[in-house]
This record gives structure tokens, C-alpha cells and sequence, in this order.
């Protein structure tokens, strides 16, 4: 499947991508992969950036999805261990740096929660007023008490072995 979007290559459309790959893996009988291509604009300089997703079996498609909605349903009952700009940015550094055993991605959660409201170069998820209600008098500070992120945003994006070329920053 090839998918271009204008604009450049950041989670939200690799996200957008994964889903896109689920299900069409999903809806055939053969394994289907995804090829997202974008134009970067720089001082009016376009600049192409690809991501790639390697096949993925229709009945593995198929699971992700269900844990997928699953989980969106479980989401309307009460708040999920899930915040996409937070997970994203900890799981591609825990990936990127190759210390998924040092437990990265709690270091760097529990690093951006424990920086001032703003402080994250720009807004942060934990600086919005609903996530704040939602998760009142949350530690996330506290490493231990987040294992239960790391597990949803391990089942939620990509895994590591499904991302097949240079992903430049933009894909965990």
C-alpha cells in the first residue's frame, strides 16, 4: 500500500499509516505492508521523507485491531494508561537508544513529568486541564507506577521490528 501525505513525517501520520497497514493486512488474504512517503517544506525546499512498514499477516492484522478496539472501548469507560505525544516520544527514544533493559521509556516519562507545566518545548499532554483531571494525584514520576504505559503504548504503536526503513525521528 502506498500512502502519501503532505506535511512532514511525524507520529500522528505514522500512526495514521499503522492503522492504514492494519487494515488493509486485515481485509486481504495476503500479508500487506505500507509505504508513507511526505514533503518536508524548508525555507520553500520540499524534501521527500519515507517511512516503511513491513508486511504484516492478515490474521496478526486482525489481533492488533481487536486489541485496538478493545482498548478504544475500554477508553470510554475510564481514562486509558495512554498519552500518544508522551508514549511516542518515550518509546522511540527507548528504541533509539537501545536500553529497552535499563527501562528507558519509564526514565523518560517520569523525566518530562517532572519538568515544569511548559516546559517540554512547548505544550505537553500533561499540561492539558482534562489530562490533569484524569489523572489526578497520578505519580508519574514514580517509574514503578509506570509499567502499565509502557505495556499500552507497547500494544497501541508499531512494534520496532514492523518499521522496515530509515524513519528519521518520525516512528518509535
Amino acid at each position: 500500500m502506498l500512502r502519501a501525505d503532505p506535511g512532514r513525517l511525524n507520529r500522528r501520520r505514522a500512526l495514521r499509516a499503522w492503522v492504514d497497514t492494519l487494515f488493509a493486512a486485515a481485509a486481504g488474504n495476503i500479508p500487506a505492508g505500507c509505504l508513507l512517503l511526505t514533503l518536508l517544506t524548508k525555507d520553500s525546499e520540499l524534501k521527500p521523507c519515507a517511512l516503511w512498514y513491513r508486511p504484516i499477516e492478515p490474521d496478526a492484522a486482525r489481533a492488533q485491531l481487536r486489541q485496538l478496539a478493545e482498548h478504544m472501548h475500554a477508553g470510554t469507560r475510564a481514562p486509558l494508561p495512554f498519552l500518544p505525544r508522551l508514549a511516542w516520544e518515550s518509546l522511540k527514544c527507548e528504541r533509539v537508544s537501545g536500553r529497552a533493559e535499563e527501562w528507558e521509556f519509564g526514565w523518560n516519562l517520569a523525566g518530562i513529568a517532572a519538568k515544569p507545566p511548559g516546559d517540554f518545548g512547548g505544550r505537553c499532554e500533561l499540561d492539558d486541564g482534562a489530562v490533569a483531571i484524569a489523572w489526578r494525584g497520578f505519580a508519574f514520576t514514580d517509574r514503578a507506577l509506570l509499567k502499565p504505559w509502557h505495556a499500552m503504548a507497547e500494544s497501541v504503536l508499531p512494534p520496532a521490528e514492523a518499521i522496515g526503513s530509515d524513519w528519521r525521528g518520525g516512528a518509535p
